[in-house]
């Protein structure tokens, strides 16, 4: 038997005891990438599930939700991520991965009980994906036909920066800044350092590489996730220390390079040693960059040929196994590749150059052509510790000495120099990381402040934000700076 009521101008539906309540929403919305990264990858809606209702959208006094089943489709009708919600777990809220632009759809299945009878109320809401900006959806448990779908809400940044921090022991201490609040990861052994050299933030989990002595004071390959341990298998025949210098998600697939003492490059997928090939057995290799753009994975690095006199790095990187190298200035002469940044068609590698007097000189290699950047001295050194690419624009961080040579923070921005105010001008100071944000530029790094403390901070939009270090009186730094919208 079926009867029929009207509810606050919505049909509501009785079948075998089970209340049914079906309602179409159209909305506009957009979307927020959560890495510099290509289309598709890293992108995401937030959807809040509040706490439930005091007072219903719909006038059903008697309906008392204890869950819900919300599934969110692409727009070729692919099940993108099913949340299944129960009362007690109150307020929550979600990640939903999102691939594509375009029109998506949200089905939420509200359930409770009515004199002891099964009670549901389904409704469902279509809203179109744009990009650059946030999707949020607050859902009110029981509150029929309030579905709130913000458009185009300004994100709330979280700034993350990460490097060490030495606590009042003396020992280095792996870990990062969370919107200036330390976030410590715990060592193998709290007696020895460790270090944290690389971050990346993927949906609401946070992973950090680096170094991580174990009690034998060997340095163990690995790297932390969302503050938990995650052993990697040392690679075949090492001889000595191994460390995580990158790391990148893609699909849910964990990649890590980095190296170890004398033994072959390559990299861990999942925790799977990948071998590279080596070009020359008598070396050491570094993999100092991961990157992975579509199925293509780039790991950039050099090679330093220990059969040679002098033994010079060799710079270059390796595409799906395959090795390319980049010309030197001078092939006599230390060169080395340390960030690796893929946009579109274009690679883009930088990191040390030195001409045929032995200085480094800043610039890139774009598609394996030199690009010279002007350095503050051309007598004295520079060099690349971070490429970002962002509206058509390349800006690249580092290291810059002045004639006093004295290290100045800044960034070039399409080959412009733009300095950036120190603690103390006559102190050393870096940028070696950066990240740029709708329109923000985020410079991390640090300064050496005038009791010759290394302090840890970052630059936004060219303002100096320090943050607190374990010991005032020690050395800090910043090494990777991540903004996630």
């Amino acid at each position: 038997m079926q009867g029929s009521r009207k509810m606050s101008g919505r049909k509501v539906f009785l079948l075998g005891g089970v209340v049914l309540l079906t309602l179409v929403l159209a909305f506009g919305c957009s979307l927020l990438p959560r890495e510099n990264v290509a289309e598709g990858d890293g992108w995401y809606i937030k959807l809040r599930i509040q706490a439930p209702a005091a007072s219903k959208g719909i006038t059903v006094s008697e309906f008392d939700v204890t869950g819900m089943n919300i599934r969110v489709r692409g727009p070729d009708g692919e099940l993108l991520q099913t949340i299944n919600w129960a009362a007690a777990e109150g307020a929550q809220t979600y990640t939903v991965p999102v691939k594509q632009l375009g029109e998506h759809h949200l089905d939420i299945l509200h359930t409770g009980e009515s004199g002891g009878e099964q009670v549901q109320a389904s409704e469902n809401a279509l809203f179109n994906i744009r990009a650059m900006k946030i999707t949020v959806i607050d859902v009110v448990p029981g509150c029929i036909g309030m579905i709130n779908i913000t458009p185009n809400e300004t994100p709330e940044a979280v700034v993350y920066a990460n490097g060490y921090s030495m606590n009042s022991s003396g020992v280095l201490v792996a870990g990062y800044w969370e919107n200036g609040a330390w976030v410590g990861l715990t060592p193998l052994d709290a007696t020895k350092n460790s270090k944290c050299h690389t971050l990346f933030v993927s949906g609401s989990d946070v992973y950090a590489g680096g170094q991580n002595r174990n009690s034998l004071g060997a340095i163990v390959p690995g790297y932390w996730k969302n503050g938990a341990w995650i052993d990697l298998t040392p690679p075949p025949y090492p001889t000595g220390d191994c460390y995580v210098y990158s790391l990148f998600v893609s699909g849910g697939d964990v990649y890590a390079g980095g190296t170890t003492w004398n033994g072959p490059p390559g990299y861990w997928k999942n925790g799977t040693w990948i071998g590279l090939p080596p070009f020359d057995q008598g070396g050491w290799w570094w993999v100092s960059n991961i990157v992975v753009s579509g199925t293509d994975v780039y790991a950039g690095g050099y090679f330093v040929n220990f059969m040679n006199s002098p033994a010079v790095g060799v710079p270059g990187y390796w595409k799906n196994g395959t090795w390319i190298g980049l010309t030197p200035l001078d092939a006599t002469k230390e060169a080395w590749v340390w960030p690796l940044l893929v946009s579109g068609s274009d690679v883009y590698a930088a990191g040390q150059n030195r001409n045929s007097l032995g200085i480094s000189v800043p610039g890139y290699w774009k598609n394996g052509t030199w690009i010279d950047l002007t350095p503050l001295d051309a007598s004295k050194e520079a060099w690349i510790w971070s490429l970002f690419a962002w509206g058509g624009d390349v800006y690249a961080s580092g290291e810059n000495y002045n004639s006093l040579g004295v290290s100045v923070p800044g960034y070039w921005k399409n080959g412009a120099w733009i300095s950036l105010t120190p603690l103390d001008a006559t102190k050393d100071a870096w940028s070696g990381s950066l990240f740029v944000s709708g329109g923000d530029v985020y410079a991390g790094g640090g300064c050496t402040n005038s009791s010759d403390v290394r302090v840890p901070g970052y630059w936004k939009n060219g303002v100096w934000t320090g943050l607190a270090p374990l010991d005032t009186t020690r050395n800090a730094g910043v090494g990777t700076i991540v903004v996630v919208e």
